[in-house]
């Protein structure tokens, strides 16, 4: 639906609250009236209320209308307070947001030589529209990352399969995750994989403490 341009600018927060009056105008209302008694005069008090909805945009778009929502919270109608409008943020911006959260973490272009970690990875599978950036090329990034995390899961059902049984593939999962998913704060899970360098006969690498393997032992990630 073509809501048309304005002129104004989403930075200053009068005219952001401009745009989202305008915005407001398109949110369904339901109307009600109660009357009432004030000090012995009968008034009727509007209670219509708004069915809300989503604003989104960057981070930033949405800091500046969750702004004018505080400076408006104590109007008297709910138009005044603009209830018709949630701001949230957008799922690419999250998207980009959680992405660039796992580089900062993981991905080093100083690792080519450590089997197993992201920038080795992206070289031995010929990723080349993968950047240190991930903004440049979002779905390039997503579908690497995705590639690597399905690798680690079947590295590790491989290892727990090469001493053991499983019923279904949920127990199997569960298995997975109470042996190699390891928060920071677990110190004492025994047979946990180290996703991390350790040093290993003079060279850094990334084992399983379980069977003292590689990590990223798939046959085509040899």
């Amino acid at each position: 639906i073509p809501l048309g341009i304005q002129l104004l600018n989403e930075n200053k927060l009068p005219e952001m609250a401009q745009i989202m009056e305008k915005l407001q105008t398109y949110t369904p209302k339901l109307e009600r009236e109660e009357p009432t008694e004030v000090s012995g005069t009968s008034v009727v008090l509007d209670k219509s209320s708004m069915l809300p909805l989503l604003l989104g945009g960057d981070q930033l778009t949405a800091a500046r209308a969750r702004g004018v929502l505080a400076i408006r919270a104590n109007h008297d109608r709910s138009e005044d307070r603009l209830e018709g409008l949630i701001p949230v943020v957008e799922d690419w911006h999250a998207r980009l947001t959680f992405a660039k959260g796992i580089w900062k973490r993981l991905y080093s272009n100083k690792s080519g030589q450590d089997k197993g970690t992201l920038f080795q990875l992206k070289q031995l599978l010929n990723r080349s529209a993968v950047h240190d950036d991930p903004g440049k090329d979002l779905k390039a990034a997503e579908d690497f990352f995705m590639t690597v995390w399905d690798a680690h899961i079947v590295a590790a059902a491989r290892c727990l399969l090469s001493s053991r049984s499983f019923s279904s593939v949920s127990t199997m999962s569960r298995a997975i995750v109470d042996e190699f998913v390891v928060l920071p704060s677990a110190t004492s899970v025994s047979h946990v994989i180290n996703i991390f360098k350790i040093q290993a006969n003079g060279q850094t690498v990334c084992l399983c403490t379980r069977c003292a393997q590689p990590w990223i032992t798939l046959s085509w990630l040899s």
